[in-house]
């Protein structure tokens, strides 16, 4: 497997990480984590302070884009129109930011001059897939269907009706950012060397779609041919993958504070509490029953099962940070199904006990 695992910041993604959490008011403390390679609280103050001093977090153009938006049915998940843009279009695998800007209107170039409906929306991306329908692409090449904050839903339609123009004042805001923290970045990333290596062992005793099925839960259905990975450190307790289906590479950030899973243990892990707690409600036994006969979306789960959508959205991320579910890419739709070796995991665990259990008497 090609691993291209980048060892410099990837300066436009935290630049705008950075100024979301400025224009909001957020606690910097969102922006850190616990784990030895996460840049402290003060220190981010300080870096935000210096990053962002030519900006103002009233300023009626610099809230069009960073404005924070809850999701609905998204477990509190917030987003803005700047993070959607970027992290839906742009090419992070650049090292130099106006290369990043350049590769996000490529991407949307690339995108709108063919026939697409956008189908999903996570705090961090949109969704697309072929429209391979002879009938009319849907309206607004169906972002309208999108469970998302109607002044979200408006701002994106303005936006990708004049996207050039629109980039150009984002990355106005931005490149200055990018480049302040070109330098002081620079030697939180050396500390982090040691995470970069553990998550390269990791990925260097798996196959590539061993290495998605296990570790991502995810599953893709095509042979992977690379990867192209970076650690993030303004969103450190993320594990944000994606697909490229042009070179069919996997595309993985890695917050600064997620570690590699443990390939093996006594004790249960996180994930398998939190599984064991998930199981116990029927609706989300019922979705996984469904979803054991065949993959499907969030709604096509809500509308065959006939639950509310919102609950299913929840429901489903919760059950996939368990490790309950795999993400199936197909045709650029996010689909569910039931990650098989999971349950075999939690059942050994009841088999275990039980075997204690007969032990002991």
């Amino acid at each position: 497997m090609a691993i291209s695992f980048f060892t410099s910041p990837r300066l436009i993604l935290e630049a705008e990480e950075l100024v979301f959490s400025y224009v909001n008011g957020l606690s910097v403390r969102e922006l850190t984590g616990n784990g030895p390679y996460c840049i402290p609280a003060p220190e981010i103050e300080g870096i935000m302070q210096v990053a962002c001093s030519h900006l103002c977090p009233e300023d009626e153009v610099l809230r069009c884009y960073f404005q924070q938006f809850t999701l609905p049915g998204a477990n509190g998940a917030a987003t803005c129109l700047a993070r959607l843009l970027i992290f839906t279009f742009s090419d992070w695998t650049q090292d130099d930011p106006e290369a990043v800007a350049q590769s996000i209107l490529d991407g949307w170039k690339a995108m709108s001059s063919c026939h697409f409906t956008f189908t999903d929306i996570s705090a961090f991306c949109l969704s697309s897939a072929p429209w391979e329908s002879r009938d009319p692409v849907p309206f607004a090449n169906g972002l309208a269907q999108l469970a998302m904050p109607m002044q979200l839903k408006e701002r994106l339609l303005e936006t990708l009706s004049d996207f050039g123009s629109h980039l150009e004042v984002l990355m106005g805001c931005l490149l200055p950012v990018a480049n302040s923290l070109s330098h002081t970045l620079i030697p939180w990333a050396q500390k982090a060397e040691p995470l970069r290596r553990q998550w390269m062992l990791q990925m260097e005793a798996l196959s590539p779609n061993q290495f998605v099925s296990q570790v991502l839960r995810a599953n893709v259905p095509w042979e992977i041919q690379g990867v192209d990975a970076a650690i993030v450190y303004f969103v450190p307790g993320w594990l944000l993958p994606g697909v490229n289906q042009q070179n069919q590479h996997l595309k993985l950030l890695i917050g600064a504070d997620r570690m590699p899973q443990r390939t093996c243990a006594e004790e249960l892990e996180p994930w398998e509490y939190l599984a064991f707690r998930l199981l116990g409600n029927p609706a989300r036994f019922q979705m996984l029953r469904a979803l054991k006969q065949t993959p499907m979306t969030s709604r096509e789960m809500a509308k065959n099962l006939e639950l509310h959508l919102g609950a299913v959205s929840r429901d489903v991320s919760n059950m996939q940070d368990a490790g309950l579910l795999n993400i199936e890419f197909y045709n650029g739709r996010r689909r569910y199904s039931v990650n098989e070796q999971s349950l075999q995991i939690l059942a050994r665990h009841i088999l275990d006990l039980c075997q204690e259990s007969g032990e002991q008497t």
